[in-house]
């Protein structure tokens, strides 16, 4: 690996260090068991939307690769879509265990931030520079 590129990485593991989503009072109120299920069951609902549209985030991404890039991306593909247990369905799981309704997932009103979450990165896999496509699949995965 090329000196750049550690430091690259090194530099984006101290960002997600210092903003990983762990530390975010939602997160550890989940964590401590202190989230009102309400809140939880609005998480569910819409962070599936990103679960749902994520593996074509990295189809559209691998399209645009080559190499040990692509190969990268392609094994990210397949864990997101693993035969027995893709992510959204494990989501979907998770979901009815906090009592949401299926049409609730297939049909809902996106908030903001996630309609924002869903164009980031479907701009990013699509007509983002690798560097900054790269970058953010990383932070996100790394978390």
């Amino acid at each position: 690996m090329a000196v750049q590129t550690e430091v690259i990485l090194r530099g984006l593991d101290r960002l997600v260090e210092k903003h990983h989503l762990l530390k975010h009072p939602f997160y550890r109120a989940w964590s401590n068991g202190t989230l009102p299920k309400e809140r939880l069951k609005v998480y569910a609902v819409q962070y599936y939307q990103h679960v749902r549209e994520f593996p074509e985030n990295l189809r559209s991404l691998a399209s645009r690769t080559n190499g040990e890039l692509r190969a990268l991306v392609t094994e990210n593909l397949a864990e997101e879509l693993d035969e027995v247990n893709p992510h959204p369905k494990l989501w979907r799981e998770f979901a009815k265990a906090v009592d949401v309704e299926e049409q609730d997932l297939d049909f809902c009103r996106l908030l903001p931030g996630i309609a924002a979450l869903l164009d980031t990165f479907e701009e990013l896999s699509a007509n983002g520079s690798f560097a900054q496509a790269v970058a953010a699949f990383y932070v996100y995965e790394a978390q």
